[in-house]
């Protein structure tokens, strides 16, 4: 057996610049009965939503872990893609009408 002897390169991953990720100030911390945590960070000032309403959110979810599950903001360019609701038993998970619910346009949780 001989010996094939080798070289091996390295050179930098080219790689789109990566943003800096500010955590944003939180007003208030509160903790649903099924277990839900939310995070308010702008009080809106408009009207509340209500149940049967139809409301338009963008959103990021996140496993308690930060583990990214999906959203609505792209994570690179920050644009947005908003997606309208109906806040009723057939056409929304339940921890997410529990969070919308009672929330003010213009705020931000």
């Amino acid at each position: 057996m001989g010996f094939i002897p080798s070289v091996l390169y390295a050179r930098p991953a080219v790689a789109a610049p990566m943003f800096e990720m500010k955590e944003p100030e939180v007003i208030r911390t509160s903790k649903l009965p099924d277990g839900v945590r939310v995070q308010e960070i702008v009080e809106g000032e408009g009207s509340e939503a209500h149940d049967g309403d139809l409301v338009e959110v963008n959103y990021v979810c996140r496993r308690s872990n930060g583990y990214f599950v999906h959203s609505t903001v792209d994570q690179f360019s920050g644009e947005s893609v908003p997606i309208v609701l109906q806040l009723d038993e057939n056409q929304i998970i339940r921890g997410l009408k529990e969070i919308l619910i009672g929330m003010k346009v213009g705020g931000t949780i």
